[in-house]
């Protein structure tokens, strides 16, 4: 586990590092600066990991709960083809990260989940839908997609540029789920324990496998798409998000509520959102307060004046001067000593008056 505090002070902050319940580490963490902790062999499931600090002014920020899943490596299958995915696969399993077995199939649809993509020979296209059709899948590979695209950036995979990819189309059939779009089309679709991809995952296809990202996006790929879980999602309280399709409820502190899987739905107090398919925990809602709102810096006049129409932004020490200058008629003296100019005129009226009538 990383954590890194951010504050206006120079002194270090005491942090305590909870998981389920139970304090597992304890740390001092320089302003600014970053720390990692180790916490142990956790059992396998979900699990609430909460990071505290010492409370001060914002206590909004005193403290943070992310939902862990802890399972054992999938148990995969790949081809031996010394492409990018099976190297990819390869440094997965020298790092613990994947075994082999059965239980995840990667670029070939087999008797458990199974990844697939386009083939390389666009002969097989045919017969790869057909396979997915009688395997009950309610998507199948279209026509290829001319020119350029990029993913659209979400939980899942930031943005990498497509060279090359096949349109993923529903068959009409079932509901099926899009976790993730490229120029606003379906790129990575999930069909039970089936997910396609509409690249090939080289890199005449995509850049994706030349970055940072693609190990981690391998892994999640693996571990956790194949496998039925949806990504965890971070979110300022308040701010809607659109719901995954398979969910439907939503379990926190407050109870159980149902919602529309694909809908938008937005976490009315912060904390964990637990997202349900029925009595199982597929995903997690992280809601937390706005990061903005810790962050004290001096906000620009320009800023000031636009939230109300024809406010002025002046310092402390002007502010008397201006407020009696303004055109909306702050100083009174004038309009008063008027007042008094018409109230003596209108005495000398009356008292000429009465002296006329006596």
């Amino acid at each position: 586990m990383t954590a890194s505090v951010v504050g206006a002070s120079d002194q270090p902050a005491a942090m305590t590092v909870t998981v389920s319940g139970r304090v597992a580490r304890q740390l001092l963490v320089p302003s600014g600066g970053t720390a990692t902790a180790a916490i142990g062999t956790l059992p396998p499931g979900w699990h609430v990991l909460r990071v505290e600090i010492d409370p001060d002014e914002l206590r909004l920020d005193d403290a943070v709960e992310v939902g862990v899943r802890v399972a054992a490596p999938a148990a995969a299958r790949w081809p031996a083809d010394g492409s990018h995915l099976a190297e990819a696969a390869e440094v997965l399993l020298a790092n613990g990260r994947l075994a082999r077995g059965a239980e995840v199939w990667v670029d070939q649809l087999g008797s458990g989940a199974s990844i697939l993509f386009p083939p390389a020979d666009p002969a097989a296209l045919g017969a790869l839908n057909r396979a997915l059709l009688a395997r009950g899948s309610t998507w199948q590979y279209g026509g290829q997609v001319s020119g350029a695209s990029a993913t659209d950036s979400n939980a899942i995979l930031g943005s990498h540029q497509v060279y090359r990819r096949y349109a993923i189309e529903s068959t009409g059939s079932g509901e099926g789920e899009i976790l993730l779009t490229a120029g606003g089309e379906p790129w990575l679709v999930r069909s039970g324990d089936m997910t396609l991809v509409a690249s090939r995952l080289d890199p005449d296809w995509t850049a994706l496998p030349l970055s940072a990202g693609f190990m981690p996006f391998m892994d999640l790929l693996v571990n956790r798409v194949a496998r039925g879980e949806v990504a965890r999602l971070v979110i300022p309280t308040g701010e809607a998000v659109m719901v995954p399709d398979r969910v439907t409820g939503v379990a926190s502190a407050a109870g159980v509520e149902r919602v529309e899987g694909g809908a938008p739905w937005r976490p009315v107090a912060p904390g964990l959102h637990w997202l349900l398919n029925e009595s199982d925990t597929i995903g997690v809602i992280e809601a937390r307060h706005d990061r903005r709102e810790s962050l004290l810096e001096r906000i620009a006049p320009e800023a000031v004046a636009a939230l109300w129409a024809g406010a002025e932004v002046t310092t402390p020490g002007r502010a008397a001067d201006r407020a009696f200058t303004q055109s909306a008629r702050a100083d009174l003296r004038g309009p008063l000593l008027w007042l008094a100019a018409l109230l003596a005129a209108a005495e000398l009226l009356l008292a000429g008056f009465g002296r006329w009538t006596r």
